[in-house]
């Protein structure tokens, strides 16, 4: 059999800083472009770049000058990658250290343009924190090591005999005390060491030990710890356990996308004990050895850990987005909520429709309050230049949806509706039939300027909460409130909603990142006063919060309210306005 060494992935760049043609390896070797802060590489001699390459190191640099100097020029469309850094992108949620938070913290108007461009086929991101968008996926960081080459034929490589080998699990990494960012690892060694409750089956080594040693005990092990270190990527460590047939293991992260491809066992969480134990692992053995000891199943494993491998992934990408989508390609059934609706039709349908409470003034109710503004101002927000894509036409269907929604789904729900849109009077009347209460100030010059004019979003949503607590209140003295569910209007509750877990006395969130979900949540019938309360305070301190621009309200309202209870699905289909994607929740 003929011998073909194939390179491993490799996204990394040998040197952080200046760049010159004979320092670019691995990927970035393979594209047209590469773009370090300011500096660009013209490394086919092109003007008319299919891949572009940024330098994460500097990528917010690399990003500005992308979107303001490179694009407006550029005609054809193109894939963009961006790798060589632990910084996570888009949001900049998946590194606790300051300095990876705000690199592309201070580029998100610029992010925004960057997916926004028919130009841009798509992006993929070796350290990705937002999943659900479309136009982006998770790429792998494969190994650091620029000259690692691999047969996927070769004998040794592909013989892997899990009974020979002595150790059950192997961990070792080089943990910071500078920041969280190291608090899994620490975890890790906390449990793995000292008579902790994984040092019976860990072969735990603390720092930083030579590389030649780190393989040798690499391939003594069945299994192999995987905490991330900067970023979500379990990479370099991923690909060399399972070069050397040992089983990652790693949790769940927006890289999702790329390690489920693998034959690896995920764990919930790296604090929890009881994430690992020795019949866990006899399991886990049991049904993946097959693609470590298996020659064929292990070939085609091997096969993904090459650079060829994730090359031909990123042109198919280019070759399936040859053509610039129009306004309704693509969209699946469920997705015909963000079609540009025929209004006309869409009155008719609806112009009858009365969905009103009918419960007597006894009768337990939950308040549901939907935040709206579905004709939006040209202002820009801080993240994002256009405040939603989709017409006032579509943004009022999507929120008839969002009310078809609820009543289908929240029991004896009362719906208050808080837009301060100006509507055609067809509008106004549909969407007064189809809700309890119908707050509609557009007249208000002061609630106007807090929505149209300012540009940070939580503000106007806030606004638009302290407006209506009057009406809150008088709800609340009229029905005995079970809870008051607030969603974010055209959103829409789905068929994983579960009423169940909401039924009780709980403030009820959902956790993100390092955030919480605002979309959808639930306030306590007993809580609604302290709830009110709150969201005056944080309008009263809005200049105080505006100085922080990692805050929203996302951050904002839930440290306020301490007492509440997370849940791990809400059951809601977010239709962001500012991007073409759904994200399900």
């Amino acid at each position: 059999m003929t011998t073909t060494k194939q390179q491993v992935m490799c996204t990394r760049l040998p040197n952080k800083y200046d760049q010159v043609m004979t320092s670019v390896t691995g990927l970035a070797a393979r594209c047209d472009w590469l773009i370090n802060g300011k500096q660009v590489l013209n490394i086919t001699n092109t003007q008319t770049p299919r891949t572009i390459f940024i330098n994460g190191f500097r990528g917010g640099v690399g990003v500005n000058h992308l979107a303001m100097q490179l694009l407006p020029n550029l005609t054809e469309r193109f894939i963009l990658i961006i790798a060589s850094e632990d910084h996570t992108f888009p949001h900049g949620i998946g590194d606790a250290r300051h300095h990876a938070i705000m690199e592309y913290k201070r580029s998100q108007y610029q992010i925004a343009q960057i997916l926004a461009s028919p130009l841009v086929a798509h992006v993929f991101v070796e350290n990705l924190d937002e999943p659900n968008h479309p136009k982006l996926s998770p790429l792998p960081l494969g190994s650091c090591d620029t000259n690692l080459f691999i047969d996927v034929n070769d004998p040794e490589i592909l013989s892997v005999n899990m009974d020979s080998k002595p150790d059950k699990c192997f961990c070792a990494h080089r943990i910071r005390d500078d920041s969280t960012q190291w608090d899994d690892r620490k975890h890790v060694r906390t449990y793995s060491t000292n008579g902790g409750p994984w040092s019976g089956f860990m072969n735990y080594k603390d720092g930083e030990i030579p590389r030649s040693v780190f393989l040798s005990e690499l391939k003594k092990a069945q299994f192999s710890v995987c905490v991330h270190g900067g970023g979500y990527d379990p990479n370099p460590r991923f690909t060399e356990s399972i070069l050397a047939g040992a089983i990652p293991i790693i949790t769940h992260s927006p890289v999702d996308g790329f390690t489920h491809m693998f034959p690896v066992v995920y764990i919930d969480k790296w604090t929890s004990p009881d994430s690992l134990t020795p019949e866990f692992l006899e399991q886990k053995l049991a049904e993946l050895r097959p693609y470590y000891e298996d020659p064929v199943k292990r070939r085609e494993v091997l096969k993904m850990l090459t650079l060829d491998y994730w090359w031909d992934v990123i042109m198919a990408k280019l070759e399936v987005n040859a053509r610039p989508p129009t306004a309704n390609d693509c969209l699946t059934d469920r997705e015909q909520h963000v079609r540009v609706p025929d209004i006309n039709a869409v009155y008719e349908k609806y112009k009858d429709t009365v969905c009103k409470f009918t419960g007597t003034d006894k009768n337990k109710v939950n308040l549901v309050v939907i935040s709206s503004k579905i004709k939006v101002s040209a202002t820009p927000y801080t993240y994002v230049p256009t405040r939603s894509i989709y017409t006032m036409e579509t943004r009022f269907n999507q929120t008839i949806n969002t009310i078809l929604s609820v009543r289908k789904h929240i029991p004896n729900s009362y719906i208050l509706l808080v837009d301060n849109s100006e509507f055609p009077e067809k509008m106004h009347k549909i969407l007064s039939n189809m809700t309890d209460i119908f707050s509609n100030d557009y007249q208000n010059t002061v609630l106007r300027e807090y929505t149209d004019n300012t540009v940070n979003k939580f503000i106007g949503e806030t606004a638009q909460l302290v407006h209506i607590s009057g009406l809150i209140t008088c709800i609340c003295a009229k029905y005995e409130v079970q809870g008051l569910f607030k969603i974010s209007g055209r959103y829409v509750i789905n068929d994983n909603f579960n009423y169940a877990q909401y039924e009780n006395d709980e403030n009820i969130f959902k956790k993100g990142t390092d955030f919480h979900y605002t979309s959808l949540y639930k306030i306590s019938g007993r809580y609604i006063d302290k709830y009110l309360g709150h969201n005056a305070h944080i309008l009263k301190d809005r200049d105080y919060y505006i100085k922080f621009p990692n805050k929203s309200l996302e951050n904002i309202l839930p440290e306020l309210i301490t007492d509440k209870k997370l849940v791990d699905c809400l059951g809601l289909s977010q239709y962001i306005g500012v991007f073409n994607y759904i994200d399900d929740i």
